[in-house]
């Protein structure tokens, strides 16, 4: 009650006042409006031009303002869902069906690398995003390795965009409180300026408890203990010089399970029964450090014709560690999770990467007969992993890979830049090794033409075709190690790399108009996207299960949480009875197939903006003729938001999913299993037990008020209230193993100073 007297009171009091302010602006009839620039294509490009499915996402612009994680920042964004629950240690994204290695992450140009399964991608204060590019569909003569499903290009925010009233310096600071899960946030941002030079510092942390699902039920071992630690800065050379660095820190120590993206709980799981007895409760201890360096060099900023030189070069490097260990009740007894007990208290699990990486590029532009741009880049990453346990083999083995890549790209534009015409190429090798496992290399040549052409100043059809790939990880070359219970990882070093190509059709609109002054400030607005798309993918790598069980010795104690049917005979001697073994390994699955429709359009008028995201996504095995599980529900998404004043804006967003049952047929219910099975194989995402069951459709909806009041002694102050499935739903996407989070009400308060 105290909580939602303190929201009225700072909310809903001053929307009365806001009201009649509102009545007594002037109103106008025309307004400005920005473009919306595309860099994720290695080139700063209008989005109206742009021959992809390309979103952009402004942090400060998703709905209501800052988003804590990425999941809540691409919530929007059609064909983009989330697994494991709104955690960061276990959020990874999928984007058309395809999720963990096969998406490429960056962070201010950074490679985020760390996969492992069960676990989240990245770890950063989604506070600190100052927007999100995606490239949904083949990226690999952009990014090589791993661009398979897509790309995702985050940047943070600068100094610059914290500066109010044109301050050279200032401090803010930021308090937020969530009715879920009792979450506290704090941080504080200091921010400096000159003519050549800015600083930006933030510090932070985040406390939480288990969060709850629309029918009570908690999400076991869901909370969240973070600190963050960040500093950008940039400099402003002569000669069209600049420089920009980027440092950052993100820990979590929390109680957790070693699967984090499952939930235990009795009533709500989906997890098989041979696997579910093996989740093991942890504390764990997650670091990310990232640091990035940046140099540019555009001189084409000057009054010249044409250029020749116009440099873009990053060195990056980053470590990500996480650090289990076992604590008392650290198997969970399904019957009571809470009470879980068990002698394997001295468990510890030690893993990390550690990569550094350079990417230098350049553009050219000239113009005889036309307008013509030609990018050439070389890029390189080196990974170390490492993996430790104190009672055995971990599968996280120790080895080393590099990742190199050439790439060219040129674009042209004709007919008075109506036409424009896009191709690339790229080579890549890539090499990975392991102390005492055999090396190996692969080398592969990608390439991708786009036709763009303007059949009206706001209407713009494409068509695009991209080939991508993804080599094998070192985890699924040399894993070692027990799996579950007494199931063994066996390595697979003879693995080929995943080979996709991607079709894709589509329209652009934008009632923007660069060109001319009306066409930037007009009354309104209109812009979105359609595409239809089909991708083909060829070698998957999945990780195949082989459960058989059999009469294993184990302690009594270990052997009590143990639920399997008798449908195995053991001797009648036999201490525990019997239990899954059998092993697992990574193998190429045959041939896949991806299909889709996406849409979005966006509508701004004055204090109006209105927008429409649908996606319908259709994945099939095409050898076994079985559909792809990991493939996320129909999805139509509707917000609307309107500022009453200057002061106020009132949000309201509805997201509907459909039913998904187009799921994979198992040999047997792994709910029930007790025969020898191997029948978990699952085309995009086998390894995460997403996507075997069944989903009921669902909507849900939110509100959202943003408050900046415009008085002297509350100047600097933003006020933020959300409510998150306001209608307490109790749901999960398709996507993720986890129930959704219930009910939540949070209230944000920024004072800067």
């Amino acid at each position: 009650m105290t909580f939602l007297f303190l929201a009225f009171i700072c909310l809903f009091f001053p929307l009365l006042s806001c009201a009649g302010e509102a009545m007594a602006e002037e109103k106008k009839d025309t307004h400005v409006f920005a473009p919306i620039e595309v860099t994720i294509l290695r080139s700063k490009t209008s989005s109206r031009d742009v021959g992809a499915s390309v979103s952009v996402v402004d942090g400060d612009e998703s709905f209501g303002g800052r988003a804590d994680t990425l999941g809540a920042l691409l919530r929007s964004v059609p064909g983009v869902s989330t697994t494991g629950g709104p955690r960061l240690v276990s959020e990874q994204p999928n984007i058309r069906g395809l999720s963990g290695d096969r998406i490429v992450i960056r962070l201010d140009g950074a490679r985020k690398n760390f996969s492992n399964v069960h676990r989240g991608r990245f770890f950063i204060d989604g506070s600190l995003l100052k927007r999100a590019e995606v490239l949904r569909g083949a990226g690999s003569v952009f990014y090589g390795s791993g661009a398979l499903g897509g790309v995702i290009d985050l940047t943070t925010k600068s100094a610059s965009d914290f500066v109010r009233d044109g301050r050279r310096a200032g401090v803010e600071l930021v308090s937020s409180y969530d009715s879920n899960n009792q979450a506290r946030k704090g941080s504080v941002h200091l921010y400096a300026l000159s003519e050549s030079m800015d600083v930006l510092f933030s510090i932070g942390g985040k406390r939480s408890g288990d969060y709850q699902d629309g029918d009570g039920n908690d999400i076991l071992f869901s909370g969240e203990n973070t600190q963050t630690m960040f500093l950008k800065s940039t400099w402003t050379l002569p000669s069209f010089h600049a420089l920009e660095l980027s440092l950052q820190r993100w820990r979590d120590h929390a109680d957790s399970l070693t699967t984090p993206e499952l939930d235990v709980s009795p009533v709500t799981t989906t997890v098989p029964a041979f696997a579910r007895n093996s989740i093991l409760r942890v504390v764990r201890r997650t670091t990310e450090d990232t640091f990035s360096l940046r140099h540019s060099y555009e001189p084409s900023s000057s009054p010249l014709k044409d250029a020749w030189l116009n440099m873009d070069n990053r060195v990056y490097m980053s470590r990500t560690r996480i650090d289990e260990r076992g604590t008392e009740g650290d198997f969970v007894d399904m019957a009571n999770p809470r009470n879980s007990r068990s002698g394997n208290m001295g468990r510890l699990d030690e893993r990390s990467i550690r990569g550094i990486g350079f990417d230098i590029s350049n553009r050219m532009m000239f113009s005889p007969h036309g307008q013509h741009t030609i990018r050439q880049g070389i890029d390189f990453y080196h990974e170390e992993q490492q993996g430790r346990r104190n009672t055995g083999a971990i599968p996280f083995p120790q080895g080393r890979q590099n990742l190199f890549g050439v790439y060219l790209h040129g674009r042209s534009l004709f007919l008075g830049e109506t036409l424009r015409v896009e191709a690339g190429t790229r080579f890549d090798r890539s090499s990975q090794g392991s102390r005492d496992r055999v090396s190996r290399s692969n080398r592969r040549l990608s390439s991708t033409a786009s036709l763009l052409y303007k059949i009206h100043p706001f209407f713009s059809p494409y068509a695009s075709y991209g080939q991508s790939f993804r080599a094998p990880s070192l985890t699924e070359l040399y894993v070692g190690g027990t799996h579950f219970l007494a199931n063994r990882f066996v390595s697979n070093p003879s693995l080929r790399p995943e080979r996709g190509r991607t079709t894709e059709v589509g329209l652009n609109m934008d009632t923007y108009d660069p060109s001319h002054e009306a066409g930037a400030r007009r009354a309104s607005r209109w812009h979105g996207k359609f595409a239809y798309f089909s991708s083909h993918y060829r070698d998957f790598i999945e990780q195949v299960v082989d459960v058989r069980l059999a009469c294993f010795s184990r302690p009594p104690a270990v052997a009590s949480i143990f639920a399997m049917p008798p449908t195995f005979r053991c001797p009648p001697t036999h201490p525990i009875g019997p239990q899954p073994g059998g092993t697992t390994t990574y193998d190429n699955v045959p041939t896949a197939t991806v299909k889709g429709m996406e849409f979005a359009l966006n509508y701004e008028r004055h204090a109006l903006s209105a927008r429409l995201h649908m996606a319908r996504i259709r994945g099939k095995d095409r050898q076994r003729g079985t559909p792809l599980s990991n493939i996320a529900a129909d999805t139509l998404s509707l917000s609307l938001s309107y500022a009453v004043s200057p002061t106020m804006r009132v949000s309201w967003r509805s997201t509907l999913a459909a039913a998904q049952d187009r799921v994979i047929e198992p040999d047997s219910d792994p709910q029930r299993l007790g025969l020898p099975v191997r029948g978990f194989e699952n085309a995009v995402n086998a390894s995460a037990f997403t996507g075997l069951y069944k989903t009921p459709g669902y909507g849900v909806h939110d509100i959202a008020i943003g408050w900046t009041p415009n008085v002297r002694a509350l100047k600097g102050l933003d006020v933020s209230f959300h409510v998150r499935n306001l209608f307490n739903k109790t749901y999960r996407q398709h996507t993720s193993a986890v129930m959704a989070q219930g009910l939540n009400m949070s209230l944000s308060l920024s004072q800067a100073f």
